[in-house]
């Protein structure tokens, strides 16, 4: 499965300089199939192996700045997809990971 997602972040609050949190709303698209190669089961009711799916993404994000350019960020996302779906209907997707503050 390959997806894109593009998210606009409006900020919702800040807790002085060392927290910052974000909601995350936007959409993503994704390119799924099931039966590579000939190997494997198709998902009981798929019709076809591949499929091109789209839908609304919401979820939220946390930079917590360790410094004055590097910052730990925690983001949450949930998704609705449309065109019926092989893989998942309602993704979610959770990262944690290290972001550098060009200025």
């Amino acid at each position: 499965m390959y997806q894109g997602r593009v998210l606009l972040s409006p900020q919702l609050f800040r807790l002085g300089e060392v927290a910052y949190v974000h909601l995350l709303v936007g959409a993503g698209a994704g390119y799924e199939w099931t039966n590579q190669n000939g190997t494997g089961e198709m998902m009981t009711g798929a019709k076809e192996p591949q499929r091109f799916t789209y839908g609304p993404q919401i979820g939220a994000e946390a930079d917590f700045f360790l410094g004055n350019r590097l910052s730990l960020v925690a983001t949450g996302t949930k998704g609705y997809l449309f065109n019926n779906p092989l893989v998942d209907q309602w993704p979610g997707l959770a990262s944690v990971g290290l972001r550098y503050h060009f200025r």
